[in-house]
């Protein structure tokens, strides 16, 4: 698979997605950032730790081969963003695979990705990296995919209450940041979790809980008592 995208479109979506994955070395599949091309037109990445999942698109400039699925390690992400920061440079990214052989024959055969980035539009030669990267496209990225599809065809719906984590949703400041768009969010389901928006090219999903802790329940009566109502408002509806 060889594809060309712009190096401004390519980093944003890679410092969106990565910042969802998980910072532990227990869970390679966690770890990583998946990049599919599902079609001709796109390169869709997603990152996910599991309470959060950010999914990004990059249109492509250019195309050539089979349908490509491959991830990158967050280190392997971090590498990237820092040594392609030209905004204005296109990437060719090439990407393929080799299986070697196990020298015990019970163990079985193991797939890597070999994925070369090139910066264009240089004229003595731009930019590059190679890197060697494990197989983790065995990683059900669908199911990541199906909240958000799912939620994204419920009738709107009216969210009067959620309770999420603060540091989950700190997570999508990182796509807030790379694409300079602010934060629209959706109800996603009937169990309170949330559709996080950050313009065209990025969308998230945010696990969360419609139950009221007994602490909210609680807190919200006494502010009902503590704080005095403006009679003139009421009356006059304002």
């Amino acid at each position: 698979m060889k594809i060309t995208v712009e190096a401004e479109q390519f980093t944003n979506a890679l410092a969106a997605c990565a910042a969802h994955a998980t910072k532990g070395k227990d869970d390679g599949h966690t770890r990583t950032v998946d990049m599919q091309l599902i079609d001709e037109t796109g390169l869709i990445v997603t990152g996910s730790g599991g309470g959060t999942t950010g999914v990004a698109r990059v249109p492509l400039n250019d195309f050539s081969g089979e349908l490509g699925h491959f991830a990158l390690d967050r280190a392997d992400v971090a590498t990237i963003t820092g040594l392609f920061n030209d905004p204005y440079k296109q990437l060719e990214l090439t990407v393929t695979a080799s299986v070697h052989q196990p020298a015990d024959v019970d163990d079985k055969p193991e797939t890597v990705h070999q994925v070369q980035i090139r910066e264009l539009g240089t004229l003595f030669g731009g930019k590059q990296l190679k890197l060697t990267v494990p197989d983790y496209t065995d990683r059900d990225v669908g199911a990541l995919w199906h909240h958000i599809s799912a939620a994204l065809r419920r009738p709107t719906t009216k969210l009067e209450r959620t309770t999420f984590s603060p540091k989950d949703m700190t997570l999508f400041r990182a796509a807030s940041a790379a694409y300079g768009e602010d934060l629209t969010i959706e109800t996603a389901d009937g169990f309170g979790s949330l559709i996080v928006h950050c313009g065209q090219l990025f969308i998230g999903f945010l696990h969360a809980d419609l139950r009221a802790p007994e602490q909210f329940t609680a807190g919200r009566d006494s502010w009902s008592r503590i704080l005095p109502m403006n009679l003139n408002v009421v009356a006059t509806g304002s």
